[in-house]
C-alpha cells in the first residue's frame, strides 16, 4: 500500500471511531440528563420543593396510577397543578427508589422506565413500575407525564 493510501485509510478509521463516538457519546449524555430530571423529580417527593417541581415538570401535564384492588384495579389521574399546590403537605414523608432504569431517546422525547419501591414516614409502603415521558423543550429534559402502578404484592 502506498503511502498515500495508508494515510487515507488511518484517516478515514479515525474520522469513523470519532462519528461513532459523537454519536454515541451525545445518547449517553442525554441519558444522563433525564436520570438526572427524574432524580430531581424524587427529591420533590422527598422536600416538598415546589420550585423545583416547577423547573422540572410540564406545567400542563399530569400523572397516572393504576392500583391493584384485589382482581381489579383503579385509576387515578393528578395534574401537576394539583401535585405541586400537595407538596408542602408531603415534605419528609415520601421517599421513592427506582431501580433499573431503561432509557429510550428519539430527538426531544424520551421514556424512563424503571422499577420502584415507595416509603410513607420510613416504612415500606408498596411497590411497582414507573413510566416517565419528558420533552426536551429549550435544552432541558421536562416531565410530561408519569404513569405508574401500585402494587402490593410481589415487592422484593
Amino acid at each position: 500500500m502506498n503511502v498515500i493510501k495508508k494515510q487515507t485509510y488511518i484517516f478515514l478509521v479515525i474520522f469513523t471511531l470519532f462519528l461513532v463516538n459523537s454519536v454515541f457519546g451525545n445518547v449517553d449524555s442525554e441519558k444522563s440528563e433525564i436520570l438526572e430530571t427524574v432524580n430531581k423529580f424524587l427529591r420533590v417527593l422527598e422536600t416538598g420543593d415546589t420550585g423545583l417541581a416547577k423547573e422540572i415538570l410540564v406545567i400542563e401535564g399530569s400523572n397516572f396510577s393504576i392500583r391493584e384492588e384485589g382482581d381489579s384495579y383503579r385509576i387515578k389521574h393528578t395534574n401537576y397543578n394539583e401535585l405541586i399546590a400537595s407538596l408542602p403537605e408531603m415534605k419528609g414523608r415520601y421517599k421513592e427508589i427506582i431501580t433499573d432504569p431503561e432509557i429510550l431517546v428519539h430527538k426531544n422525547i424520551a421514556v424512563l422506565w424503571a422499577k420502584y419501591k415507595f416509603f410513607n414516614d420510613g416504612k415500606f409502603s408498596h411497590c411497582g413500575v414507573d413510566s416517565f415521558s419528558l420533552i426536551k423543550i429549550e435544552d432541558n429534559w421536562k416531565i410530561a407525564s408519569i404513569i405508574y402502578t401500585v402494587e402490593k404484592k410481589g415487592c422484593k
